[in-house]
């Protein structure tokens, strides 16, 4: 039944991969990379890639970028200098490489059940229903996500700074890396987070004098009440409010999110720091991950950074022992479901906050099993290496 559920995500992912490639480098959309091009021209003009913030910017196609300002300086390699057919070569050829991670993360995490899961582990990343739309849009997500496994894998081989480099090229979305700060304080190993945010510092010291901006022109359109307006229905907690935030404004719900989820990383970091080497590696990733998801701005395309969540369910299911299995396992495959479902499989369905709560109640389960010394009964399970 494994072996069998395995080829029918195989034919499914590779499908949708073979959809997502072709329209990501024939098709007419890859709009996101085609901003990034326009902002990384504009970068290399010695101008900010934002006319909000510096009135020189005004080549055509360019929008007002939300990219943090470490973010440019890393994206000029990726177009080689500035020429948009290297950046989609490039952009894809590295989320195939991520896919690659990710597609080793889940054998290895699994193959302590047996071949037919090992697989299953394997070709999961390929089955998730944002791959082809990040590779149509020739998004950042799926390279965010290798590159945290990553990180994830270089602290459990205690090589923090090498850690440190992938955690601040992940940051090119913060959306979906800075919870992963957490990895370097639960095995005590703050010299990597110190370099990785020496290196986005560094480089944001470079892109403000690249471009002549002072820091309070970029801090007041951050602190602006209009920066995050364009989240409006992209933040996935508020879904749990099945409408009745709607009317509230975008960017304070956003910066409300940002302190909620400060102060539950603050006090999970503390807790985690006093716990050490007891900690398991993988469930804290699928803990990152949901504060990820739920604590930030997401369109669907992001929620391949839900892959940590579903291997560390799906581990915890199979270790575990017969009076909580049923439960862990309905858990993950209810998480399951909803990162496997095809696109166009209920699309009209109003699943939004079926999955907020289902992504909610996965973290809260892994979170408890990582602070508590008096846990469910599981086997022992092997580490992240």
């Amino acid at each position: 039944m494994i072996w069998g559920l395995s080829l029918l995500l195989l034919v499914m992912g590779c499908i949708a991969f073979a959809k997502g490639m072709t329209t990501g480098f024939w098709g007419p959309r890859f709009q996101d990379l085609r901003e990034r091009h326009v902002e990384v021209l504009t970068f290399l003009d010695h101008h900010y890639p934002n006319p909000f913030i510096d009135p020189r910017a005004t080549r055509p196609g360019l929008v007002a970028s939300v990219y943090l300002p470490y973010a440019f300086p890393m994206m000029v390699p990726l177009f080689g200098g500035g020429q948009l057919a290297v950046g989609q070569w490039t952009v894809l050829l590295l989320s195939v490489a991520a896919l690659l991670v990710m597609a080793r993360y889940g054998h290895r995490q699994l193959r302590f059940a047996g071949a037919p899961f090992a697989w299953l582990g394997a070709v999961a990343p390929l089955a998730l229903n944002g791959v082809p739309q990040t590779l149509a849009d020739l998004q950042f997500s799926l390279i965010c996500t290798g590159l945290l496994l990553v990180q994830a894998e270089l602290i459990e081989r205690r090589h923090p700074h090498a850690a440190g480099l992938c955690w601040a090229v992940a940051m090119i979305k913060p959306q979906i890396a800075i919870p992963f700060a957490l990895l370097f304080i639960a095995r005590r190993q703050l010299g990597g987070l110190i370099s990785g945010s020496a290196w986005l510092l560094g480089l944001s010291v470079f892109t403000l004098t690249w471009t002549g901006i002072p820091l309070e022109a970029v801090l007041g359109r951050l602190l602006s009440g209009r920066q995050f307006n364009f989240t409006a229905g992209l933040l996935p907690l508020l879904d749990l409010g099945f409408g009745t935030t709607a009317r509230l404004n975008p960017t304070t719900l956003q910066w409300g999110l940002i302190g909620l989820a400060a102060l539950v990383m603050a006090v999970l970091g503390t807790r985690l720091y006093n716990l050490g080497s007891r900690i398991d590696l993988v469930n804290l990733t699928g803990v990152c991950s949901v504060i990820g998801v739920l604590a930030f701005y997401h369109r669907s395309y992001d929620h391949v950074m839900m892959f940590p969540l579903l291997i560390a369910l799906m581990r915890l299911s199979l270790g575990a022992l017969p009076p909580t299995r049923l439960w862990f396992t309905l858990l993950a495959v209810a998480n399951a479901l909803v990162l496997w479902r095809p696109n166009n499989v209920l699309s009209h369905w109003p699943l939004a906050p079926i999955q907020s709560l289902l992504w909610m109640t996965a973290g809260v389960v892994l979170t408890m099993r990582l602070v508590q010394a008096d846990h469910a009964p599981v086997r022992e399970l092997p580490s992240m290496s």
